[in-house]
């Protein structure tokens, strides 16, 4: 009963945060389209770094989204994003996102907006939208050149394998609303080894031998 319980509630928190992911991205459209989207042509690329890296079950592999061809102190400047990063959910499971200030100060809401969404098997989604000035973005992306990490994806490996880490996006901006196109590079993590966190089982007996040596112990 409390098992049932336990899972309804982690059902209900689910679709809460679902929920609250597409009002988010709702915002982002709306706030994307309201400082006029319109293509423009660029050189931009975004990558993923390190493009190899392999980790033991339970291991955690970090990969830096990497914008380049944008920035170094002229325009066109970055300045607000919808990026998918696709990946194998039988392999890796994302555990965080950790934004950089290259578009502001993300615990600043009138600075920039950012969002995240962990939720959907097999895809990563990270957004910001920008509110500063031109100059401003130019001082913050200016350095390093050619590029700059717009934030940081960890993924657990939970499953033996190779999984492809694949970038995509729906929107990109620069310092005046005008869309950017981009090319992109993906990366890879694989995942090898015998887990070291056991399973639900190893830990029953764990405890149970445990117990068993606690009262010999104290009969003895």
């Amino acid at each position: 009963m409390q098992l049932e319980m336990h899972e309804a509630q982690l059902r209900s928190v689910s679709e809460r945060d679902n929920k609250m992911n597409i009002h988010k991205r709702t915002l982002f459209s709306l706030v994307l389209l309201s400082i006029g989207f319109c293509a423009a042509a660029s050189a931009a690329q975004i990558g993923l770094t390190p493009s190899t890296q392999t980790i033991a079950p339970g291991g955690t592999a970090s990969v830096d989204v990497v914008f380049t061809g944008l920035g170094n102190g002229v325009a066109p400047a970055l300045a607000g994003y919808d990026l998918l990063i696709g990946y194998d959910s039988a392999v890796l499971q994302p555990t965080a996102v950790i934004f950089t200030s290259r578009l502001g100060d993300v615990a600043n809401p009138a600075e920039v907006l950012a969002s995240t969404n962990l939720f959907f098997p097999g895809t990563v989604e990270l957004a910001q939208v920008s509110f500063l000035d031109a100059a401003t973005l130019f001082g913050l992306q200016g350095t390093p050149n050619p590029g700059f990490v717009v934030a940081t994806v960890s993924f657990l490996g939970i499953g033996n394998g190779t999984s492809a880490l694949t970038p995509s996006y729906t929107s990109l901006a620069d310092e005046f609303g005008n869309g950017l196109t981009a090319s992109t590079a993906g990366a890879s993590v694989t995942v090898s080894g015998v887990s070291t966190v056991p399973e639900p089982s190893s830990w029953v007996m764990l405890v149970f031998s445990a117990g068993l040596m606690l009262i010999r112990r104290r009969r003895s």
